[in-house]
């Protein structure tokens, strides 16, 4: 799906309830319902469209090259790879005004470890490489209730161990609160917005592995509306 003028609109539209405080998933659905979106389109807008401050934090929140250097990077697994995975079978995957790679799968729950795990292994670890100028040890979370998460950690470990990176992989009921408590101050590896909002510096691994690895580009809601929102257009 390409990010068209309805979508353009839709997002204006919902950017002006949000600016004015009004709730966000009410303004989404009014929104939606203005347009006749799809399930698809709306999730878009769910996870993609944010007012101007909460863009202009995850914008500055977000790592670069010129980024203080982090001894370990923290990986939100699940989210991570999920992105990735989304993408090699062709679903919708974006770049969201705040700068963060998102995909509209909503497949969580139903995740399962499989072939294509290990496509997305072999570019996350190659974008991992890539990046790892200060970092030392790469830490996975993953989550227990999702299935065969035992059996992607193993992998993990191995395939880790393999490529000559340190890294930890942990099987944990709660990553998100892991994350927050234990490591605010490393670089953490997400497109959630609970973690991305709690943490100093996160780094977009889908964005690496899209771009620097596969030289690809996805739909870009920042490039969409960069000339219609000059907020927008100054923090690019």
């Amino acid at each position: 799906m390409e990010l068209h003028k309805k979508i353009k609109a839709a997002v204006k539209d919902l950017l002006y309830l949000l600016e004015q405080d009004y709730p966000r998933k009410a303004s989404i659905e009014l929104v939606g319902n203005r347009y006749q979106m799809a399930a698809q389109e709306r999730m878009v807008l769910y996870r993609g469209v944010f007012a101007h401050g909460v863009c202009e934090h995850r914008i500055r929140t977000r790592w670069s090259e010129a980024s203080a250097q982090h001894e370990c990077c923290v990986i939100d697994c699940y989210n991570v790879f999920i992105t990735v995975e989304s993408y090699l079978q062709g679903r919708l995957v974006f770049r969201a005004l705040d700068g963060f790679i998102r995909d509209v799968s909503g497949i969580y729950g139903n995740y399962s470890f499989g072939e294509q795990t290990r496509r997305a292994a072999d570019l996350i670890v190659r974008a991992l490489r890539q990046q790892s100028g200060g970092t030392s040890t790469f830490h996975f979370y993953l989550d227990y209730p999702v299935s065969r998460s035992g059996e992607f950690a193993a992998y993990l470990r191995e395939k880790m161990d393999g490529e000559g990176l340190s890294s930890r992989v942990e099987v944990v009921k709660s990553p998100d609160m892991i994350i927050m408590k234990q490591h605010a101050r490393d670089l953490i590896a997400t497109s959630d917005t609970v973690l991305i909002d709690s943490a100093e510096c996160c780094v977009d691994i889908p964005d690496l592995v899209f771009h620097g690895i596969m030289g690809r580009e996805v739909p870009d809601l920042q490039m969409l509306m960069k000339d219609d929102l000059p907020w927008l257009r100054s923090l690019l």
